[in-house]
């Protein structure tokens, strides 16, 4: 439902989307349906560090320029990669390897750990 009570009509404020409602519906039913099936749900095997916990150690590798190994979901695939995180925002990473640089999307990550220093 949408709120219009900062309008200033009454037929305004009450005026209901048919098309909206429906549209709405559509969405919730398509999304619903995406995650009962296989595809939409994670596996049970992957072990995945929670988000707050990984955001925290991001930040920290960040600032002090630690050597991090990351464990990503590439594709259903497990990918190792080490380096340093370069950049941080609220959507990706940038990690600067021996042979490029990548940015990374917090989504793909999996497992973050510090690594020793060479």
């Amino acid at each position: 439902m949408v709120y219009r009570d900062y309008l200033p009509h009454k037929s305004a404020r009450e005026y209901q989307d048919r098309k909206m409602a429906k549209w709405m519906g559509f969405f919730l039913s398509e999304h619903t349906t995406t995650l009962n099936t296989e595809e939409g749900q994670l596996s049970d095997e992957v072990d995945r560090m929670p988000l707050n916990q990984l955001i925290v150690l991001l930040n920290q590798c960040f600032l002090n320029r630690l050597n991090v190994t990351l464990e990503l979901d590439n594709a259903g695939f497990v990918e190792t990669k080490l380096g340093i995180v370069d950049h941080v925002d609220q959507y990706q990473i940038g990690l600067k390897t021996e042979q490029d640089y990548i940015f990374i999307t917090l989504g793909q990550i999996l497992t973050l750990t510090i690594s020793e220093e060479d």
